[in-house]
């Protein structure tokens, strides 16, 4: 007769839980901080490369769509691996003493993260589109006012 004794877990796996947990929220958060970057970067780029006149109404979006559709894909591959990362850890900290049921504990957890993974690429190509245009439409206003006589106007404008 044999019988199969599991150790006691620990702290271990509060811990694996706490960093995994952090690691994903990390990833969660530093993917739309990429896309809010990305498209300042962008939306700079574009302002100071391409003529103002080429980039009104749809031209803008031939500019910008392309690389708001991958920054989005990059975000929602981000979160995914990072959600397989965080799972293999968690489960593994455990060394093989998990439970046959142990799976169930992550029901909740991974509707979340499937649901961040199709609401994230949408989130994503909003968050890169106003952010380039934000930046667009303030070197077009930057440009505008600094024309001698508007840089005097506004200058007198805002003193008085």
């Amino acid at each position: 007769m044999h019988l199969a004794v599991r150790a006691p877990v620990g702290s271990e796996l509060r811990r694996a839980r706490a960093l995994y947990g952090g690691f994903f929220a990390l990833a969660v958060i530093g993917g739309g901080a990429l896309c809010w970057w990305s498209g300042r970067s962008l939306g700079r780029f574009l302002a100071r490369r391409v003529s103002m006149g080429s980039l009104m109404g749809w031209r803008f979006g031939l500019r910008v769509f392309p690389a708001a559709l991958l920054i989005a894909g990059l975000w929602t591959a981000l979160i995914c691996v990072s959600w397989r990362v965080t799972m293999f850890g968690i489960v593994g900290s455990l060394a093989g003493q998990e439970s046959p049921y142990f799976h169930e504990n992550f029901f909740g957890v991974t509707c979340f993260a499937l649901f961040l993974m199709v609401v994230c690429p949408l989130l994503g190509l909003l968050i890169v589109w106003r952010s380039a245009s934000r930046q667009v439409h303030a070197s077009k206003c930057k440009r505008n006012t600094d024309r001698s006589g508007l840089r005097f106007f506004a200058d007198q404008q805002a003193s008085g």
